[in-house]
């Protein structure tokens, strides 16, 4: 029975081997996985479904693994594997009766999407949130965030917007 000094471990370390039966604490390294986040701009919206632009900032950008398009406003993964891929659009808009749609699309094709009835008379602020989990090749394969509304006029996507994936696993 080998015995380890009491004064060797310490919190989130774990015990290995070289191979020869020699032991030792070790503090693990976690592996990075594959993800982006980003803010989005403050734009219009209409019933067009358009394109919602990356905030032109990168300041509070993370990325490991994920091409942050700017000049398309688009992911694309380095690593073939599922994503979980959210989309969240905090907007405005005048008022009355509408349906306003946040989608994900992949490869310039709506993929998901999520949408809710409006009926308000004056002008408010609202929430839409979708979220999927889709298979990327790891080379071409790609998403974006789009918008859209029946309502008339334009709404506004605030800058508080968010686009996001983070890898969860393999194809």
């Amino acid at each position: 029975v080998y015995t380890l000094p009491q004064t060797d471990g310490s919190a989130n370390q774990v015990l290995k081997t070289d191979g020869s039966g020699q032991l030792a604490f070790a503090t693990p390294a976690l592996p990075t996985l594959p993800h982006a986040f980003c803010f989005m701009d403050s734009q219009y919206f209409t019933s067009t479904t358009t394109l919602l632009e990356f905030k032109p900032s990168t300041a509070n950008d993370q990325s490991s693994g994920v091409t942050i398009d700017r000049t398309n406003d688009r992911f694309t993964p380095t690593t073939a594997g599922v994503y979980l891929v959210q989309a969240v659009l905090h907007f405005n808009h005048g008022g009355s009766t509408y349906t306003p749609v946040v989608y994900i699309y992949k490869n310039g094709s709506s993929f998901v999407y999520a949408s809710n009835i409006i009926n308000y008379s004056g002008g408010h602020y609202d929430s839409l949130t979708c979220q999927a989990m889709i298979s990327m090749n790891g080379s071409s394969d790609y998403v974006d965030m789009r918008g859209s509304h029946n309502g008339g006029g334009n709404a506004t996507m605030f800058n508080n917007s968010t686009f996001s994936m983070f890898r969860i696993g393999d194809t």
